[in-house]
């Protein structure tokens, strides 16, 4: 199959007469770029999830601003996550020392 014909089959879906938090509902709420989103939450690398999709979408700046917003509370999210499973692993850790 000629790559121009596959081109135009996928037209990029325009998203700009929507509300600015249509882009992330969007990510959120589709399983795989949910997992673009949140692998690139665990790289903190925003530009991972926006290259997916600037490839699928046509937004509007506030709605990759609302993106942004999203991703920067997760990568929060996910960064206060793993240190409280430090806390505990450090907490079982000294418990253990203390029985041993």
């Amino acid at each position: 199959m000629d790559i121009g014909i596959i081109c135009i089959a996928m037209k990029k879906q325009d998203l700009t007469m929507y509300s600015d938090g249509e882009l992330s509902l969007l990510v959120m709420n589709n399983e795989p770029l949910y997992r673009v989103f949140m692998t690139s939450v665990r790289m903190e690398r925003f530009s991972f999830i926006l290259d997916h999709v600037s490839d699928l979408y046509t937004f509007t700046q506030d709605q990759e601003d609302d993106l942004r917003e999203t991703w920067e509370d997760e990568v929060e999210e996910e960064k206060n996550s793993l240190s409280l499973s430090s806390q505990t692993e450090a907490r079982q850790n000294k418990t253990k020392r203390k029985e041993a």
